[in-house]
């Protein structure tokens, strides 16, 4: 048995560099902005799922309007999507 390594693109490295940067630059300022839509209607993120975004509402206390918050922070949301798409 032989292993043959092979790295023939030189520029690869630096270059995926980059790309990361811009792809962690470009996933913050999502992740900011869609957290001011959440936050806005008191609503709590639970967790990051790759770019999605679980978010709560009505809790830690509960509110009478928990679910027409979230609606309103989604709505929100969506004008926010449309930047980045």
């Amino acid at each position: 048995m032989y292993l043959l390594p092979s790295d023939p693109i030189r520029q690869l490295p630096p270059l995926s560099v980059q790309i990361l940067h811009a792809l962690i630059n470009l996933l913050n300022q999502y992740f900011s902005s869609v957290n001011r839509c959440i936050t806005q209607q008191q609503g709590v993120i639970d967790k990051f799922i790759g770019d999605a975004v679980m978010a709560l509402f009505g809790t830690p206390l509960a509110c009478q309007f928990c679910a027409y918050n979230g609606l309103l922070a989604a709505n929100n949301m969506l004008s926010t999507v449309e930047h980045f798409n």
